[in-house]
């Protein structure tokens, strides 16, 4: 009886340890939190590509890098390449899955680099990372060619012309319509593709965009490999979905946001596509 006492004083002793042992994490391990977010699964199905988020302190900066894994957990992930700024809205990191080559050799994505938004191509064996667009505006969204061996994208404005506009409208004063957030400074005052840009009230639920924004896309593609790059043809730009009508709806409820699979296996009625649907919105809040 009394060895049985023992060693259970020994086993309450040893839990208490543990109990406290797990302490409360401090406020800069919660900020310093590795996140992973933007999957995309080779059309091979062997691989699975994903996005490491991470933050320094003491650079007040986030870091952002593409990885690969294989399926089985046969080996430890791979680094394959930075993944620049990210996109980011109202303050909210956007999870943007990369796009698969055919042939599952590469993963291209989109980043926001040195204030510009380009298409770039990284090796799923490591071998290497290469820009393979270089347009003078930013790259706005992309998908896969039905070749398999080119990527399909739109283009934005200029960023030389949104500069322009920018110090044109500082000169001449700024005109307060419904597109003018009064919470946010007129000039400059956000983060838009890489750099300080002026703001205005764009699309869906108070999103924001930069000056011409409006502007209609110019629409290319480009070769995988070799980076050439044309004009795209009528059936590419058909291909290419035009932007989402905030108010369709997904299971009921309304759809706030869209990105391309990766592997095009996810469909939707607008295409190769995953949708996300809001949770606090019901058809109910627009009507019938």
């Amino acid at each position: 009886m009394v060895k049985r006492r023992l060693l259970l004083l020994f086993v309450l002793l040893a839990l208490a340890g543990v109990a406290h042992a797990q302490r409360t994490p401090s406020m800069r391990e919660m900020i310093e939190l590795t996140d992973l977010s933007s999957v995309a699964l080779s059309p091979d199905g062997r691989t699975v590509a994903f996005r490491e988020e991470s933050v320094s302190i003491e650079r007040n900066a986030h870091d952002l890098a593409w990885f690969v894994v294989p399926v089985d957990g046969s080996a430890p992930p791979r680094r394959l390449a930075d993944a620049g700024e990210g996109n980011w809205l109202n303050g909210t990191l956007l999870s943007e899955p990369p796009v698969w080559s055919a042939d599952s050799r590469f993963i291209l994505y989109r980043a926001v680099i040195d204030g510009e938004v380009q298409v770039w191509r990284a090796a799923a064996d490591g071998s290497g990372v290469a820009r393979i667009t270089r347009e003078a505006g930013n790259v706005i969204d992309m998908m896969l060619g039905v070749d398999g061996r080119t990527i399909t994208y739109r283009v934005g404005a200029s960023r030389d012309d949104i500069v322009q506009a920018e110090h044109e409208e500082y000169d001449r004063g700024v005109l307060i319509d419904a597109s003018v957030d009064p919470s946010r400074p007129l000039y400059r005052g956000g983060r838009i593709d890489g750099r300080q840009a002026t703001e205005r009230l764009k699309g869906f639920w108070f999103g924001h965009g930069g000056l011409l924004a409006d502007q209609a896309p110019h629409v290319r593609a480009v070769d995988i490999v070799s980076g050439i790059a044309r004009d795209a043809d009528a059936a590419e730009k058909a291909r290419l979905a035009p932007r989402l009508d905030y108010f369709d709806k997904l299971d009921g409820r309304l759809i706030i946001a869209r990105v391309a699979s990766g592997d095009m296996r996810s469909t939707t009625a607008h295409g190769h596509h995953s949708s996300v649907a809001s949770p606090f919105m019901s058809p109910r809040s627009r009507g019938p």
